[in-house]
């Protein structure tokens, strides 16, 4: 032996503890990976999806339809003159009601339906294994328990709603892009 018994101890002692703390530190560091990677992809307020999981879920169901030939549809949902709402009652209020609206959707898709906010009072639902008939009735059975909804709002609450079925061989960007002009075409021809 190169050194005596004590010194050896001490030396894997030193070892020992270094390693504990590499180890503790690096499961700290993936802990906190994880933690941001979480939150970089939800909604601060409504804590669903936000525009980047959006992305990521379309390009999953693009992706699903060239492989496995299955269809997917989505639900572009503006609520309709929101700005009124945040006039009449505060952002606060405002902020409520969409949280109110988030809560509404997820109860009422399906397990397998995915919500996301796609912007300020924008939101889609990008339902998988669903045709163009069922996401349109899924979307007047959304339009309907979101103007039941009670807030404190001067009036019921109601959303305009463009609904799309995925094309087989479109990309994410024109899938999207068909379902804003649904939208648009929605809310020029009445609202709700």
């Amino acid at each position: 032996l190169w050194a005596p018994t004590e010194e050896l101890s001490r030396i894997a002692m030193s070892v020992f503890i270094t390693m504990l703390f590499g180890f503790s530190f690096s499961h700290y560091l993936t802990e906190q990976h994880q933690e941001l990677r979480r939150l970089a992809n939800l909604d601060p307020l409504t804590g669903i999806g936000n525009r980047r999981a959006l992305q990521r879920a379309l390009a999953e169901s693009v992706e699903s339809s060239i492989r496995y030939a299955c269809t997917a549809s989505l639900l572009v949902i503006d609520l309709d003159h929101f700005k009124k709402v945040n006039d009449a009652v505060g952002h606060v209020e405002g902020d409520r009601v969409l949280c109110k609206v988030v809560e509404l959707l997820r109860c009422r898709i399906r397990q397998t339906d995915r919500v996301f906010r796609y912007g300020g009072e924008e939101f889609v639902v990008v339902a998988p294994h669903t045709t163009l008939a069922n996401a349109t009735r899924m979307a007047e059975q959304l339009r309907r328990h979101i103007a039941a909804l009670k807030t404190r709002s001067d009036g019921p609450i109601s959303v305009s709603i463009g609904v799309t079925e995925l094309i087989a061989g479109e990309s994410v960007d024109d899938w999207m892009e068909r379902g804003d002009r649904a939208l648009y075409r929605a809310k020029k021809t009445g609202r709700n």
